[in-house]
């Protein structure tokens, strides 16, 4: 498999999904948990987890253009596409400048005013998610072929 196969973009947008919801959530819980020791450490977690989400996102909204001029789609996929790719440079990017405006002002703790910005974008990576979702599910796109039926059928009722 090739780097720039758009195969590549489906690996690497879960690591950005996971890693920027795990920052989210770390940074929540060194606001919310008591003792100084164990909001420190969850801020550290924080603040190395969202760093490697921004370094996710640069090479997932890359990884996206490849894939978007490598899959074959029609005029409503396109259209799809073009929902998901503004989502994701949106939110994409919004993430990037919060881990490098983050990454700055590690020596403090998060204000609660960084960490609801953080979470409204991470809500935006959720719309950008589901957006992608459609265009697998929806429409179709990177689905190469539907698979054969080998018998009579296949259901899961047992």
């Amino acid at each position: 498999m090739s780097l720039l196969s758009p195969h590549v973009h489906p690996v690497l947008v879960h690591f950005a999904f996971a890693l920027t919801l795990t920052a989210v959530a770390s940074f929540w819980l060194a606001r919310l948990v008591g003792g100084p020791a164990r909001a420190d450490s969850l801020r550290h977690a924080g603040d190395w987890t969202l760093a490697f989400a921004g370094a996710a996102i640069v090479l997932t909204l890359a990884a996206g253009f490849v894939a978007a001029n490598r899959v074959a789609h029609d005029a409503p996929s396109h259209a799809a596409m073009l929902v998901h790719r503004n989502w994701a440079v949106a939110s994409g990017l919004l993430i990037l400048a919060l881990a490098l405006w983050r990454w700055r002002r590690r020596a403090v703790s998060p204000s609660w005013r960084f960490v609801g910005a953080l979470s409204v974008v991470a809500l935006g990576l959720m719309v950008t998610a589901w957006h992608g979702g459609t265009l697998v599910y929806g429409h179709g796109l990177g689905v190469e072929r539907l698979p054969e039926p080998s018998s009579d059928g296949h259901d899961h009722v047992h």
